[in-house]
């Protein structure tokens, strides 16, 4: 509120601009204020006046105008809170990762029912069409790959590059295979095929232990076995039917994803392998350029 009131500002200006002398003192006495404070008055209502002068939107208007803006933020800020900033390729990865974990759609609807709002939410038939548009690229690529992971080759060049000598490395690798037996049958025969292997050379030991350390790699075929129908199994208990193209998708996620704990802690299956890839990750390997993904593995690739 103003210690002074609006006429008295003007006629403090009106005395200073255009008064006689002593009009400045009269009027200031009058409005109960100092000669310095009339002129500051007689300041501010030319300004005033010059501002009316150049046009433009009122002080009405413009508190009009603000409030208005200021409704508009709060109503942007409340419907950014309800919006997850996801855009399409994000929803894509998400629908075809949780399609390779073994989720049907309806599933993958409902969990993203719970992240999008209604209007941003994707059909059942475009989720359909981003998992099977990837499981088609997934078949291309495992072919190069599958390429690369022929185990039982690359395991005997290994054992050759370790053991050059044939009749030794087959009686080590005996040796090692007696060993990982517990019946006591086993156990004699792995006796008498250690002093087989003792004799062939001084060097017995260390031929041994190379030997041994490549075989360790080794996933017994009944394990392994029992490992991917576990994954089948889980699979067909939420798919009526599983087409060997999505059967390619799951496939690359579940050789590209990595171990979470135990002694393969930190690696995936390709790693283990050996294969050298540009990346591990399932959703950039979707993405790579099959033909020159081959190019590139072309020095690694195995002759039939």
């Amino acid at each position: 509120m103003f210690k002074v009131a609006v006429p008295n500002r003007i006629a403090n200006a009106a005395a200073v601009r255009g008064g006689c002398r002593g009009d400045v003192s009269a009027a200031a006495a009058a409005a109960g204020c100092s000669r310095q404070t009339a002129y500051q008055h007689a300041a501010r209502v030319q300004h005033a006046v010059e501002d009316a002068q150049l046009g433009g939107p009122t002080r009405r208007q413009l508190l009009a105008e603000n409030t208005q803006l200021c409704d508009e933020n709060q109503q942007l800020w409340a419907a950014l809170e309800q919006t997850s900033d996801c855009p399409e390729e994000k929803l894509q990865q998400f629908a075809v990762t949780a399609s390779a974990c073994g989720l049907s759609l309806s599933q993958i609807l409902v969990l993203l029912a719970i992240l999008l709002p209604a209007e941003r939410l994707p059909s059942r038939a475009a989720v359909g069409r981003w998992a099977l548009q990837a499981a088609r690229r997934a078949g291309r690529i495992l072919e190069i790959l599958d390429r690369l992971c022929r185990c039982l080759d690359r395991l005997h060049e290994q054992l050759q590059q370790t053991e050059p000598r044939q009749e030794v490395r087959q009686a080590m690798v005996e040796w090692w295979r007696l060993e990982q037996k517990k019946d006591r049958q086993s156990v004699t025969q792995a006796a008498v095929q250690g002093q087989v292997c003792r004799s062939m050379g001084e060097d017995w030991q260390e031929s041994y232990q190379r030997v041994s350390e490549v075989l360790q790699t080794v996933v017994r075929a009944a394990s392994a076995v029992e490992c991917v129908n576990s994954v089948l199994r889980m699979q067909q208990e939420r798919h009526r039917n599983i087409s060997q193209e999505m059967r390619d998708l799951k496939r690359l996620y579940w050789n590209s994803r990595v171990f979470s704990d135990g002694k393969r802690k930190g690696s995936c299956p390709y790693q283990l392998l050996g294969v050298s890839l540009p990346t591990y990750d399932f959703w950039e390997l979707l993405d790579l350029d099959p033909d020159k993904l081959a190019q590139e593995l072309s020095n690694q690739l195995l002759t039939p």
